[in-house]
């Protein structure tokens, strides 16, 4: 008698081939000039987060969010505090002269004093600029 047919196996679905065309846009971020300001504005509600955070570094991402890029976890745990963060956006909100509101904000971990590995740090405004009219 004939054999069985052997049941047909599901190919494998092919890999989508990589797009060249689009390279992966870089993110740019800028450094928050007023971040002391911010910080100093923060300090008479929360002085121990404060002192935290005066070790970590903020920037802009470019849609204005304020990226916070911390290498301790106390950090993010003590600023996450609602009370804590809703004094922080609103200590930002003064010294940005723009509402902040806590969804403007993200942390990201970071290695002591390094910024984010995907980004472009643009060193100042002028910078900021000349990436802006490319």
């Amino acid at each position: 008698s004939p054999a069985p047919a052997a049941k047909p196996q599901p190919r494998p679905a092919p890999a989508p081939a990589p797009v060249a065309s689009a390279p992966k846009k870089e993110r740019v971020l800028r450094p928050i000039k007023q971040w002391a300001e911010i910080l100093e504005s923060y300090e008479s509600t929360a002085p121990m987060i404060s002192a935290l955070l005066k070790t970590e570094n903020a920037y802009f991402d470019e849609s204005g969010r304020i990226v916070i890029c911390y290498s301790q976890s106390l950090t993010k745990t003590m600023l996450s505090l609602p009370d804590k963060f809703r004094a922080f956006c609103s200590a930002a909100s003064v010294a940005l002269e723009r509402p902040v509101s806590e969804k403007d904000v993200i942390f990201e971990l970071v290695k002591k004093g390094e910024a984010p590995t995907d980004a472009k740090i643009l060193a100042d405004e002028l910078e900021a600029l000349a990436e802006e009219n490319n």
